[in-house]
């Protein structure tokens, strides 16, 4: 789902906020152009995991480093359980 936020305080509120009780995956991923980064907030199993990536111009090549950031981190929580 693609959330436009309107304001600082509207994306900390959504960045804090997570559905559910905590048990499963969940990945956020917020694109702040003006300050030219996106960050990657992620729960498993009640951890907390994130990264900012700092995006100067190729979006495409950062969307992959997230991508397998995320993925690398989902996969290392899982085998160490």
């Amino acid at each position: 789902m693609v959330d436009p936020l309107s304001n600082t305080e509207n994306a900390r509120v959504w960045a804090t906020n997570w559905p559910g009780n905590g048990i499963g995956a969940l990945v956020k991923t917020l694109y702040a152009g003006p300050a030219g980064e996106l960050r990657v907030l992620g729960r498993w199993n009640g951890k907390s995991f994130g990264k900012t990536f700092v995006v100067e111009q190729d979006l495409a090549a950062i969307l992959n480093q997230a991508e397998y950031f995320t993925t690398s981190r989902l996969t290392t929580e899982a085998t160490a359980r």
